[in-house]
Parts: structure tokens; C-alpha cells; sequence
């Protein structure tokens, strides 16, 4: 509904979403014994839009979920608050963590 995957490793949100519906990519389940690190580059970043970057020990939530689900689901980092949101949403805002033109970098190590 608001993202859409190309050339097999870029995903393109397509239409702005909300705070109660905006677009989740879920991304291969990883396994005990594997170790992954995914990058997300932000070429553009329209209005006041939220990016959320993380993960959840399954797909708890629906992709076209708002952000009270994400935060309570997962483990993320939104570029406008000052820590992780680690299954319970952070309530401090603070300066943006990255920026349209960063790349941020998730790793996890299951090993």
C-alpha cells in the first residue's frame, strides 16, 4: 500500500503515510548461528515523516500498522527521538538521530 521493492535490495515509499498507517518492509527472518548487517539509505524525506529502523522477533504487526504498533512491537530507532524504542516506545524526543542523505546500518548477530 505504501512501499514498493525494486532491483531486489531498494525499497521505495511510494505514498506518504500516517501516524495511524504508514508502510513496514519486513525483510528475511534470521536464524540462530547467523550473523546479518543491513544498510537503509534516505534519499528524500517528504513533510515531517517518520522512519522507523529495526527489528521484531516476528512480523507482530501488520505492514500498513501506525506508530503506536511499531513502537510497541519492535526494537527501532525514529529519527526524532533520543533512544531505541525496545518493544515499549521511547517518550524523549530530541534532534534527529540521521537525516535525509544518511545511511543508517543495523547489525545483528544471532551467533
Amino acid at each position: 500500500r505504501f512501499l514498493s521493492a525494486s532491483n531486489g535490495c531498494t525499497i521505495e515509499c511510494h505514498t506518504n503515510g500516517g501516524r495511524t498507517a504508514q508502510g513496514s518492509a519486513f525483510l528475511s527472518a534470521l536464524r540462530p548461528g547467523e550473523s546479518h548487517s543491513v544498510g537503509f539509505r534516505f534519499d528524500a524525506k517528504p513533510g515531517r515523516m517518520c522512519y522507523f529502523v529495526g527489528l521484531c522477533r516476528a512480523p507482530l504487526f501488520p505492514s500498513d500498522s501506525g506508530q503506536q504498533a511499531i513502537r510497541a512491537r519492535g526494537i527501532s530507532l525514529e529519527n526524532l527521538y533520543s533512544h531505541l524504542h525496545i518493544e515499549k516506545a521511547c517518550s524523549q524526543t530530541s534532534l534527529p538521530a540521521f537525516h535525509t542523505g544518511s545511511t543508517v546500518w543495523l547489525q545483528v548477530d544471532l551467533r
